[in-house]
């Protein structure tokens, strides 16, 4: 018995040591699981971390990228708008360029391009001026917009840093480069309005002006439609200027400065018609120098043209805006007197012959004169006379004249009766 109860003793010694073991192992597995799940845990969650941080990553991506296509658009609409305005400047500026060839005078070309700038720019204001023959004074030729800095009606060239530099000249309030003359004082302080001349000029010879102002600066494709417009009207202007002293040459003597028989014969006519038409009467006078063939070879011929230029200025001061005074040729002179009688015609022709009369020129540091011419007179009798018929009765007249003795005045009309 003894000996069994040892031999139990000892086995439920084993027994509890196999236990304490396998408990023991039990206990590491759990520990080692439990491990395993809280690092599981922990790097799911680091996962779940990473996969919040790329999405937050991406949609703050996806917004940049929409707010970029957005603001690509907006630029891509303002590109076409942009585009769509220059191409439409550009169709009015051929056009207006197509337009000033056109141009009859420069009143018409000045409002063309006031309109345009006006169309194009209309947040500025301004005029046009044009230069005098003389260069000494520009006058304004067309306003547009509101001014919101004015400047003067007429305004020498050097009031105008623009005219005086021939460059652009821009000023904004105080700052910037100096103040025109032609301007009005500045405001003082942060002043926002701004101002800018831009001359007109072709082969360095100085046309006029464009002068412009606003509130805001203007943007650089304003001032680049701005010198487009100038460049062109610039070159309008020559063209225009050309065209009337051509126009002027073709139709006045260049030694008197009264009109030439061709423009006597394109314009005797339509007054002729338009007095008939109203039942008014038209008086056409026949004038001749005496004894000019002498004067010119006694005194030669340089003092003949001077005593046919003193003459034609004589005429030319002493006729009526709607009266026609021309250099017939030679020595002889025609002057239409429009809506005028017989009596009164032979008045005014008394007094041409007077002055005539009593006018001297000084030739060559001498003096000559005075001279004396005959007059011929023609008066409208009834609606059938034609220009030639007019002419011829003047003519004939005249010719009377120097018959009866030279400087008189004879009416061709009276003469007719008479006979």
């Amino acid at each position: 018995m003894r000996e069994l109860t040892a031999l139990a003793q000892v086995m439920r010694e084993r027994e509890r040591a196999l236990l304490a073991s396998r408990h023991a192992r039990s206990e590491y597995r759990a520990s080692l699981l439990t491990a395993l799940v809280v690092l599981g845990i922990g790097l799911a969650m680091v996962l779940l971390a990473l996969l919040m941080y790329s999405l937050w990553r991406e949609n703050r991506r996806s917004r940049e990228l929409e707010r970029e296509t957005r603001q690509a658009l907006i630029d891509l609409e303002a590109s076409a708008s942009e585009r769509h305005l220059l191409t439409e400047r550009h169709r009015s500026l051929s056009h207006y360029a197509g337009l000033l060839q056109s141009c009859q005078n420069l009143h018409e070309a000045m409002d063309m391009t006031a309109h345009l700038i006006a169309d194009l720019i209309p947040s500025i204001g301004g005029r046009c001026y044009i230069l005098r023959a003389s260069q000494n004074l520009a006058e304004t030729a067309a306003r547009f917009g509101e001014e919101k800095i004015v400047s003067a009606d007429l305004l020498h060239p050097n009031d105008c840093w623009a005219l005086r530099r021939g460059q652009l000249q821009q000023v904004q309030g105080d700052r910037g480069a100096v103040r025109c003359n032609h301007l009005e004082p500045a405001r003082g302080g942060d002043d926002p309005r701004w101002n800018l001349c831009v001359p007109l000029m072709a082969q360095n010879t100085s046309l006029g002006l464009l002068c412009l102002s606003g509130e805001q600066p203007p943007q650089d494709a304003d001032l680049l439609l701005i010198q487009s417009i100038a460049e062109q009207l610039s070159q309008a202007i020559v063209n225009l200027q050309l065209r009337e002293t051509l126009r002027v040459q073709s139709l006045r003597d260049p030694l008197t400065g009264l009109f030439n028989r061709r423009y006597l014969e394109e314009n005797l006519q339509r007054e002729l018609l338009r007095c008939q038409r109203r039942k008014l009467p038209l008086s056409v006078l026949m004038l001749d120098i005496d004894h000019f063939k002498r004067f010119n070879d006694t005194h030669g011929h340089a003092a003949g043209d001077a005593l046919l230029a003193r003459v034609g200025q004589v005429l030319h001061d002493l006729v009526r805006n709607e009266d026609i005074a021309c250099r017939y040729g030679g020595e002889e002179f025609t002057i239409v007197l429009p809506e005028t009688d017989a009596t009164t015609a032979l008045k005014r022709a008394e007094q041409i012959r007077a002055a005539i009369g009593s006018t001297t020129i000084l030739h060559l540091r001498q003096t000559f004169g005075p001279a004396t011419c005959s007059i011929g007179l023609a008066t409208s009798q009834d609606d059938r006379e034609t220009p030639q018929q007019l002419l011829q009765i003047a003519d004939a007249a005249l010719y009377r004249a120097k018959g009866e003795g030279r400087d008189r005045v004879v009416d061709g009309n009276r003469a007719l009766t008479t006979a």
